[in-house]
């Protein structure tokens, strides 16, 4: 098999979109695949899947756990993996689950708070989205995983990819 180097993730990214416009591949909810290759589901791990997908939506910021989710093993873990990979739910902890929507609403609250110049902190984070610290906490750290906050001492503040996030909000 040969090995291609890209210089840049910009140019990983230009060269994607170009096979995508040729036909060459596909892209759905963000993942790329071959043309007619999409991934899906079916019996038990379709049912899995809306069931799981039941439960986290009905938790909104308060989701049942990963590890309660996956009680009927392989299949549940399956339907998980499944959910995760066509970005209907977001991890945003080993343990912690939300539904995109949810993650959107929680990335809203978080750029509105620091875009009015105001304190984020995990209690403010907790109140302002109606959940407990075991929820609010793995939010935020996912955002400083992912650079649109920085941590200092027990607050946040806007990180190098708050701009980006402001795009997806």
């Amino acid at each position: 098999s040969e090995s291609v180097e890209f210089a840049t993730e910009k140019e990983l990214e230009m060269t994607l979109n170009i096979l995508v416009e040729r036909g060459k591949l596909a892209r759905t909810a963000g993942k790329y695949h071959l043309p007619g290759r999409e991934l899906s589901v079916s019996g038990t791990v379709k049912s899995e899947a809306e069931r799981i997908l039941k439960d986290i939506s009905a938790g909104g910021f308060s989701p049942p756990l990963t590890s309660v989710l996956v009680k009927n093993g392989k299949t549940s873990r399956d339907a998980l993996g499944y959910l995760l990979n066509t970005n209907k739910i977001m991890r945003v902890s080993s343990d912690v689950v939300l539904e995109s929507a949810v993650w959107s609403k929680a990335l809203e609250a978080i750029v509105g708070i620091l875009e009015k110049g105001e304190e984020l902190t995990v209690a403010v984070l907790r109140n302002e989205l109606n959940t407990s610290r075991k929820y609010a906490l793995p939010i935020l750290e996912e955002t400083d995983r992912l650079r649109i906050t920085t941590r200092i001492d027990d607050k946040r503040v806007k990180g190098p990819e708050f701009d980006s996030a402001l795009l997806k909000v």
